[in-house]
């Protein structure tokens, strides 16, 4: 007659102890998922912040805040619009536009420029 043996003291010890570093390592697993993700959500917000503090440095506020959308093609809207074209070009950007403050909280897009062409539709704000 055969024995059934079960596992002895030593088995059931690094069994234990497999299962214990599996979930060591999956908990430390999701704690790193996260800490990169936040840290990657940062570096984009920074980098966002740089460029648009950047291209706000080169720009003429006077000249930004006075061009309406009738103002295409005239000097003020040509000097804004090269330079936010070669910005856009020298830091691979696919949209830049403008907001205007508005008050009391409102903002609203003003100028829009793709590679130096009017275009409605942008997604990075400067």
């Amino acid at each position: 007659m055969k024995k059934h043996r079960t596992p002895g003291f030593a088995a059931r010890l690094i069994i234990i102890i497999s299962a214990l570093m599996l979930t060591a390592i999956l908990i430390l697993g999701v704690i790193m998922v996260n800490n990169t993700r936040s840290s990657i959500k940062t570096l984009i917000q920074n980098r966002m912040l740089d460029i648009s503090t950047t291209a706000a440095d080169m720009l003429d506020g006077d000249v930004l805040g006075s061009l309406q959308a009738e103002d295409k093609g005239t000097p003020g809207y040509q000097q804004i619009n090269d330079t936010l074209a070669v910005f856009q070009e020298n830091i691979e950007l696919e949209y830049i536009y403008c907001i205007r403050d508005l008050g009391s909280g409102e903002f609203g897009q003003e100028i829009p420029v793709v590679g130096g062409i009017m275009k409605e539709e942008c997604s990075i704000i400067l």
